[in-house]
């Protein structure tokens, strides 16, 4: 999607060009933004992929949530309830997921609270991720909210969200829990 953005960004600034020079540099700028973005993307699912996580997938979300608290200030109550050892694109996509709702929820929402589940029920991984933000009756995803509801499709899940003005914002997702082919470290 992110690839797909600055193709767009792109070719509006080869419209501009002869019109106006400035916005055509800004749309350029911009694209080279997203290729940029785009590239740290792949480049993080690939190592993912092949590297997986080098840490337990709570103990990476644990030091993950007290360095958003530590940095940003804003305090994440949370209960992680799984059974299945995840696999390592599955704990790369949730770890990102949980920074991306808590970026959300501090620069949109103006947040200082959330709260986050997870659990394994059926053969599926839910979270939900709930701000004390400020909410809003007209959503439209962004670039963060596109790529995060990308990768949980890309691995067979789901992603909602729900928000009014005044009360907050909530991102659910699920997805299969998935299995190592055979032999495979976990």
């Amino acid at each position: 999607h992110t690839l797909t953005s600055a193709v767009i960004s792109i070719e509006a600034g080869e419209k501009l060009l002869g019109q106006s020079s400035t916005e055509a540099l800004e749309k350029f700028s911009l694209a080279k933004d997203q290729v940029k973005r785009g590239l740290d993307d792949i480049r993080s699912s690939i190592k993912a992929i092949q590297k997986g996580e080098e840490k337990a997938f709570t103990a990476a979300l644990y030091e993950l949530l007290d360095d958003i608290h530590q940095n940003t200030g804003l305090d994440i109550s949370h209960i992680a309830e799984l059974k299945s050892d995840l696999l390592p694109i599955q704990k790369h996509v949730l770890l990102v997921a949980v920074k991306e709702c808590a970026t959300n929820s501090l620069k949109h929402g103006k947040s200082t609270k959330a709260d986050l589940l997870l659990q394994e029920y059926k053969g599926s991984i839910h979270m939900t991720f709930s701000d004390d933000g400020k909410g809003t009756d007209d959503l439209s995803f962004g670039f963060g909210l596109q790529n995060m509801a990308a990768r949980i499709q890309s691995l067979g899940g789901t992603m909602t969200t729900q928000s009014t003005k005044g009360e907050g914002f909530t991102v659910s997702i699920s997805m299969p829990t998935g299995t190592r082919a055979e032999g495979e470290p976990a």
